[in-house]
């Protein structure tokens, strides 16, 4: 389990996978992005991925009951707990996003500096 607030979820991601020597695919539309910060995430220039994400946690566990496999499940004090994503044996990167057009890209750790905490 992690806290998001300094480096966003991509940093999050890239720790566990990076830790576990896993890749994590996340499924961008599985993402509870409140339509005013996509907005603005937009209009600056942002990646919802890489921003803080004050109350947020971030939790792995093996669905079933540990038969096999592992999800990634975000809870969200606005929505509650979702699964937004799948852990997998080790590909050549740590963290993909299975994006809303069907493509897929590489997340890397946020670059430059990060927000400093904040609480």
């Amino acid at each position: 389990m992690r806290d998001a607030t300094r480096g966003g979820c991509a940093a999050v991601f890239n720790e566990i996978a990076d830790a576990s020597d896993v890749t994590i695919v996340v499924r961008q539309g599985d993402i509870p992005v409140p339509a005013e910060v996509r907005g603005a995430c937009d209009f600056l220039g942002l990646d919802p991925l890489h921003v803080a994400n004050e109350g947020d946690s971030w939790q792995s566990f093996p669905p079933g009951g540990g038969r096999g496999g592992c999800g990634v499940r975000l809870h969200d004090p606005r929505t509650g707990a979702c699964v937004i994503g799948a852990v997998e044996a080790r590909g050549r990167v740590g963290v993909l996003l299975k994006t809303e057009i069907g493509s897929t890209r590489v997340v890397d750790v946020p670059s430059g500096e990060l927000l400093p905490r904040i609480c």
